[in-house]
């Protein structure tokens, strides 16, 4: 939530800016401050080290895929199979 907040209000700041010129003067915080150190999802928007929603799961959508693939051929072998077993008892 406060990357969210930081997000929102450093993006705002030439809206507000137009309004009340004093907001000229908000600024991202040094990274280095007591306050922020707890707080590792500001710092990593302050850092630009967010990471998307793709490249926090793509491992395992990559995991997910093969996983998919072995699990199709594993059935689809299995269903050969069947198909020739009938076939012999024919």
């Amino acid at each position: 939530m406060a990357g969210d907040v930081t997000r929102l209000m450093l993006a705002a700041r030439p809206a507000i800016a137009a309004r009340i010129p004093i907001a000229n003067r908000i600024e991202a915080p040094a990274a280095d401050k007591a306050p922020l150190s707890r707080c590792t999802l500001v710092l990593d928007f302050l850092d630009d080290e967010e990471q998307s929603f793709f490249e926090k799961y793509s491992d395992a959508f990559y995991i997910g895929a093969m996983c998919l693939s072995v699990l199709g051929t594993g059935l689809a072998a299995a269903a050969q199979g069947l198909r020739a077993s009938t076939r012999g008892r024919r």
